[in-house]
């Protein structure tokens, strides 16, 4: 998790950096077929130099004073193929706060959106290593007002399952990531899941901070199987430590649900529980209390999750 939130973050800030090289160009060049290239060339190189597989855009449109579109974007992965390709990102501009390295934008709106989540030889995710790494850049970011539509993203398990593909993606959101404070983030996100032909939902609160995050609440729908999470913090593990997890999650898993989303999986009933921990290191203290069938279940249990042992009463 923690690998992942320092990638996003730092994909985040390249489109940051490169929003503000095209905005200070256009403020130079406004309205003219030269202008536009040179902004055009301007922010592929600013892309170019965050990006290790390099990027293009095919065309920059609109006004600094307005929204400025760009069109036909292209961001390769380490192996020099598309990774991420977004039809036409529209960016409802803020032109003071950049004078003080922030990135303030009162809206954002990515259309015909295409993620190709690959692995690489080694088995990783080629999205994982997209990014040079470098300094702090010092800004920060302030999106209000997220909106993608017509998303599709293809993820490689990595198992044999092979590549999962979600389609008809539309994401409603808001990201606040102030230089050296919490980021702080909401998403709404609905689509289908294409191999099992079901529904997908997800809308979820996070903020994270210094490597802990927490998540004050989050709802999850695939198929007929819903999770919902509140008051949720985990801070990752350590050589010396175990990872603590706290909060509450309920779970509802009818059998032929599962068994419909994961062919291998065959539960002997409906599942339906909710299971609150909290930690008191080097132990996690858990409760659940729910139904598996037609039996009510109850258990109140202590697991080490460094020593990999639970202790406990059901």
């Amino acid at each position: 998790m923690s690998r992942a939130r320092t990638w996003g973050k730092r994909i985040l800030l390249g489109f940051g950096a490169f929003i503000v090289v095209a905005v200070a160009a256009i403020l130079i060049t406004i309205h003219t077929d030269y202008g536009r290239e040179l902004i055009r060339e301007q922010v592929e190189a600013k892309l170019n130099d965050t990006f290790v597989g390099g990027a293009s855009i095919a065309s920059v449109e609109g006004s600094p004073f307005g929204d400025l579109t760009l069109s036909g974007i292209v961001l390769n992965g380490p192996d020099g193929k598309p990774a991420i390709k977004v039809g036409t990102l529209t960016l409802k501009l803020g032109l003071l706060p950049l004078m003080s390295k922030q990135i303030r934008l009162s809206g954002l709106i990515a259309e015909d959106v295409d993620v190709d989540l690959r692995r690489g030889p080694d088995g990783q995710l080629q999205v994982t290593r997209m990014v040079e790494l470098g300094p702090k850049s010092g800004f920060s970011v302030d999106i209000p007002e997220i909106i993608v539509r017509r998303g599709h993203v293809a993820f490689d398990t990595g198992t044999k399952e092979g590549v999962i593909n979600l389609d008809k993606l539309t994401i409603f959101g808001a990201l606040h990531m102030p230089n050296g404070k919490p980021l702080e983030a909401n998403a709404s996100l609905r689509g289908s899941w294409r191999e099992r032909s079901v529904p997908v939902g997800v809308d979820a609160v996070v903020s994270s901070w210094e490597g802990v995050t927490n998540i004050p609440s989050v709802t999850a729908l695939i198929g007929g199987v819903t999770v919902a999470g509140s008051a949720i913090r985990i801070v990752p593990g350590t050589p010396d430590a175990a990872p603590v997890i706290d909060g509450t999650v309920v779970i509802n898993a009818p059998a032929a649900a599962v068994k419909h989303l994961m062919p291998d999986i065959t539960l002997p009933t409906d599942i339906a529980v909710a299971i609150t921990a909290y930690s008191e290191q080097p132990w996690t203290q858990l409760s659940m209390i729910g139904q598996v069938g037609e039996t009510p279940v109850r258990a109140m249990l202590s697991a080490d999750l460094a020593k990999r042992r639970v202790m406990g009463v059901v």
